[in-house]
């Protein structure tokens, strides 16, 4: 087969209207993804609202780089109580096809990954948007990142393999929203 026909056989899937915003302070990775999952489920926040409602909960940990993810749900779920519409959870999925699933459902998540191995508490947050699929098996995830130390954070690629890699450092973590009739 031919570079040209492998091309053609690679099958693109993306959510639709899902919001991409950059953090706007030094690490705040979540607070910017949970901009976009809120915005997602029409509650509008900025970085910063999200970052005062939350207040201690968020709070930094001792010599981290990361928030406390663990505590990110019940501030999404304090700042969400006006609306009544959304429910939020810290959760983890079992595999990329769960993920693949949220995909094709178009239902955002957070996903917390982690560069190093021995650093749990360097964890990064990004948010899935999509996969490229050939013949029926996923060969890479797309991604927003929100890091502001890169030149283009919307719609990144990453190989499957290398994804999971991440992803299972963090112990395949993420946050997810939906709305209040459906099931997490």
């Amino acid at each position: 087969m031919s570079e040209e026909e492998k091309k053609k056989t690679i099958k693109l899937i993306l959510m639709k209207n899902v919001p991409y915003y950059r953090e706007t302070i030094t690490n705040t990775c979540s607070e910017a993804m949970v901009q976009s999952l809120l915005e997602v489920h029409g509650v509008k926040m900025t970085q910063q609202e999200i970052i005062e409602q939350c207040g201690e909960i968020l709070k930094l940990e001792k010599n981290a780089d990361a928030i406390n993810l663990e505590g990110m749900d019940v501030c999404l779920n304090k700042i969400i109580q006006v609306s009544q519409c959304v429910h939020c959870e810290n959760t983890s999925l079992k595999s990329i096809e769960e993920l693949k699933r949220k995909i094709d459902e178009n239902e955002p998540v957070i996903v917390r990954w982690q560069w190093k191995e021995n650093e749990p508490l360097k964890r990064h947050s990004i948010m899935p948007i999509g996969y490229e699929e050939q013949e029926g098996k996923i060969e890479s995830i797309i991604y927003n990142d929100p890091s502001p130390m890169l030149k283009k954070g919307e719609g990144m690629k990453i190989k499957v393999e290398d994804f999971e890699k991440l992803w299972i450092r963090a112990n395949r973590e993420i946050l997810m929203c939906c709305k209040k009739e459906s099931k997490l």
